[in-house]
Order: structure tokens, then C-alpha cells, then sequence
């Protein structure tokens, strides 16, 4: 592969594919108003504050793609890739700031869950953590003016970024499917079913998140090009379009029955357990209510049997 390959390609196939993405989290973002439209004002600014950044993550990245590959082309100098225009920096910036708010995002709805304080708290530390990281890494950047410093002398706050991100993840899927896991032990079976189909996509997004992280930091740490900024570009995407897809693809029963949005746990560990029977006893409602119907319509075909009987 040439120099070309290993950089403007990787910027450019990076850019591709995070716009992919920002197309389909747009998409998500629409069917979100358009079905969710009685959510409350946070959740639906969290919306909206996403997509904002993916759009202008989006557009920094084409300007700098634009300005490596079309206006600085003139120069035939391959050795200028590696020292970008400041809008690739500011790229940098914006991935940040939309992994660090899905985070807090998802570990805002385990303390509304679970009434627990201790895991979100600690999952926010690390996502503002992973900020100061990416911060200092893009302060480094500008003073330095070429992506290769990263590698030459602070490959260490690099790795110490990507691995504080997946840590975070895995730590809030982790949590999210130990509650889910205590509810759906209630016995019932709509309740099984719902928090079945929220672990599994809790274990599916942590997954999907993970493996850009994962691959770029083995092509961070193994090579001395930019074949790891393919994943850094469309990292950021991955996350927006995991927190849009849990408030899209989740049902309506889904949203019922965990109600991030209206359902605020009392302090202490005794409301957050109000809260969650509350939740359970509405599915207990519902099934008991289709018990009885059932009943009755099993006793009104028995009357007419036996009436039939009578008339023969």
C-alpha cells in the first residue's frame, strides 16, 4: 500500500462510511419526532444535541477531505497528508463530545432504573475522563501540527482514551442487563419477554461500539500510518445511532414498561424499589386482565353450550 492508501485513503473510505451512518441516524432521528412526539424537553434535546454534533462531525470531516485531496493536491507532496487542516483537528473534538454524552446518556437511565447512584456516577466520571483525554490529545495536535505526534510520543494517552471507552460500555451494558436480569425474575411472562429483548440489544450495541474501538487500537499500536483513523471517524456514529435506536426500534410495550421518561425514583434505595414494583405491577394488571377475560369468554361459551343442549 502506498502513502496515499495509508492516509488520504483511510481519511476519505472513514468519512464514507461515518456519513453512511449520519444518514441513517437522521432517518432515526425523524421517526423519533415524528412517533415520540409527547417525550419530555430532555430527552428530546439529548435528540437533537446528537444529531447537531453528527452533522457537524460530518461536515468537518468532508472539508478536510475536500482540502487534503482537492486543494493541497497541487502540491504532489505526499508528506503534507500527515499534517492535516485544522478542520480534521476540530473532527476530533466533536467524536468526543457525542460518545461522552451517549455514555452519560445510557448511565442516566440505570440510575433511573435502578435507583442506584454508585455505577452511573462512576460511568459519568470515565465518559468526562475519556473527554479530558480526547481534549488534551486534539490541544496536542494544534501545538504540534501533524497526526504523527500521537504515535511518536503519546501513543500511551491514545490507548489510555480508547480503553477507558470500552471499559465504560461494557461497564453500563453490563449493569443495564444485571437490572434487566433482577426484573425479568418477576415470573411473568410480558415481563420476561420485554427485558429479554432489552438485554439482547444491550449486549448487541456494546458489542457494535466495541469493535471499532477494539481495531483501532491494533492499528494504532501495530502500525505507523492512519489506517486507525477509519474507525475513529466512524466511532462516533455508532454511538449516536446506538442511543437514537433505543428511544426508535424499542415497541411501545418496551417503552411502557421501563418509562425512562417519566418515572423519577424517590432517594434512597426504597423508592427506586417503589418505582420498579410499580412497573411490575403493571404488567401484572395487564395479565390478569387478560386472564379474566379469557375466563369470561370460556364461561359465556359454556352457557351457550349448555343452553344448546337444553334446546335439543
Amino acid at each position: 500500500m502506498t502513502l496515499l492508501d495509508n492516509t488520504l485513503g483511510a481519511i476519505l473510505l472513514g468519512g464514507v462510511v461515518s456519513t453512511f451512518f449520519f444518514g441513517i441516524i437522521s432517518m432515526q432521528a425523524y421517526n423519533y419526532f415524528r412517533d415520540f412526539a409527547k417525550d419530555g424537553f430532555v430527552l428530546k434535546t439529548s435528540v437533537m444535541v446528537i444529531w447537531f454534533f453528527e452533522l457537524c462531525h460530518t461536515m468537518l470531516a468532508w472539508h478536510s477531505i475536500y482540502t487534503l485531496a482537492v486543494t493541497l493536491a497541487a502540491a504532489c507532496n505526499p508528506e503534507i497528508l500527515l499534517t492535516p487542516p485544522i478542520t480534521m483537528y476540530i473532527t476530533i473534538v466533536f467524536s468526543p463530545l457525542i460518545t461522552s454524552t451517549v455514555q452519560i446518556f445510557f448511565a442516566n437511565r440505570i440510575r433511573l432504573f435502578s435507583g442506584k447512584w454508585l455505577v452511573p456516577v462512576l460511568s459519568w466520571i470515565m465518559a468526562i475522563l475519556g473527554l479530558v483525554f480526547s481534549f488534551a490529545m486534539v490541544a496536542i495536535l494544534c501545538i504540534h501540527n501533524t497526526v504523527t505526534v500521537l504515535q511518536d510520543q503519546f501513543r500511551w494517552l491514545m490507548s489510555l482514551s480508547l480503553i477507558l471507552t470500552t471499559v465504560t460500555d461494557v461497564l453500563i451494558a453490563g449493569s443495564m442487563c444485571y437490572w434487566l436480569w433482577n426484573v425479568r425474575s418477576s415470573g411473568f411472562q410480558k415481563t420476561r419477554s420485554i427485558a429479554d429483548t432489552l438485554i439482547t440489544w444491550s449486549i448487541e450495541y456494546t458489542v457494535l461500539k466495541s469493535i471499532p474501538n477494539i481495531l483501532q487500537l491494533i492499528l494504532f499500536l501495530t502500525r505507523n500510518d492512519l489506517l486507525w483513523i477509519i474507525f475513529y471517524l466512524m466511532k462516533a456514529s455508532l454511538f449516536s445511532n446506538s442511543m437514537l435506536a433505543s428511544q426508535v426500534t424499542i415497541s411501545n410495550d418496551s417503552t411502557a414498561f421501563i418509562d425512562f421518561n417519566s418515572v423519577v425514583p424517590s432517594r434512597g434505595s426504597q423508592g427506586a424499589g417503589r418505582n420498579r414494583n410499580v412497573v411490575i405491577q403493571m404488567t401484572r394488571v395487564t395479565e390478569t386482565h387478560d386472564e379474566r377475560q379469557l375466563n369470561n369468554n370460556q364461561v359465556e361459551s359454556g352457557i351457550k353450550d349448555s343452553k344448546a343442549e337444553v334446546d335439543e
